[in-house]
């Protein structure tokens, strides 16, 4: 969205894609499968296909800009994890940290800054005097309007049918008119759950997983990160929302101040912008280094 001009209203269809590619200067061939293995081959909106966490769209996405780009951007969001020069990058194929992912989702929050996290913001004396104070790094790394539209894309989890951040209705945390939304995210063989919630003035997440890949859950079932770290996230905020002291966190999101050029309230999110014939032809994408 940052730079291609595309928007959460855009389509593209659903289908089988394989990425043809050099590693090493070894030839070698990706073909990505959704997460119930279906390829419904037809056109959905971007902001639906993101709720839905559909792999296909992501893979087109990612070729019209190339992954080298899914690595410059996750530099510009704070990830300083190594990342693997492979089109696979841009469905989390490489090991990042819960610590660096929660930051970086706090930029789109933050209206496009990256603030580099602190554990201690100030210190006083015993007469409330401010010994030491931290002095706050801002720096934009994306536009306002790109990182609002980002904030709208993982609300879509939560409102387009079928979203997988919809098992947080499963939690207590509407009572106070707090506005939520968040990510989750699964490795292959679901060794690794994940998910990055957001509101109006708090990001969390939450991951399940182990040291050793042989480790993980034998079914998608069981082992999905709406699942997995999904639950914990909603019962750590259940616990946070309900607490008196933490009243600052009960918010709603503020409209943005800006004007934004591309639509975002899809009215033809779920099925779809047309009503032809499924295609199910694969894309061969050839890729050149």
């Amino acid at each position: 969205m940052e730079e291609s001009g595309i928007g959460p209203c855009d389509s593209m269809v659903d289908r089988p894609v394989t990425v043809n590619y050099r590693e090493n200067g070894i030839e070698k061939s990706w073909s990505p499968h959704n997460a119930d293995w279906i390829f419904t081959g037809r056109s959905m909106t971007l902001k639906h296909a993101f709720a839905r966490s559909v792999n296909s769209i992501a893979v087109q996405i990612t070729m019209k800009t190339g992954w080298q780009k899914v690595i410059e951007y996750a530099r510009k969001l704070g990830i300083r994890s190594e990342l693997n020069d492979v089109p696979s990058v841009c469905l989390g194929s490489s090991d990042v940290s819960l610590f660096e992912m929660v930051n970086s989702f706090c930029t789109f929050v933050n209206g496009g800054y990256l603030v580099n996290p602190v554990l201690v913001t100030n210190i006083v004396d015993r007469e409330g005097k401010i010994v030491y104070e931290n002095k706050e790094s801002m720096q934009r790394v994306i536009s306002e309007e790109t990182a609002f539209l980002m904030r709208e894309m993982l609300r879509a989890g939560l409102t387009e049918p079928g979203g997988t951040t919809q098992a947080l209705f499963e939690h207590d945390l509407f009572r106070f008119g707090t506005e939520f939304g968040g990510k989750t995210g699964t490795s292959s063989n679901h060794s690794d759950g994940w998910f990055i919630g957001i509101t109006p003035s708090l990001v969390s997440g939450a991951w399940v997983g182990s040291d050793h890949r042989s480790i993980h859950f034998r079914t998608s079932e069981m082992g999905e990160g709406c699942k997995t770290a999904l639950p914990l996230y909603g019962y750590f905020m259940e616990k946070l929302l309900a607490d008196d002291d933490f009243q600052m966190y009960r918010k709603h999101f503020q409209k943005p101040e800006i004007k934004i050029y591309r639509s975002y309230n899809c009215q033809t999110s779920y099925y779809y912008h047309d009503t032809t014939a499924a295609d199910t032809n694969e894309v061969i994408i050839d890729t050149v280094r």
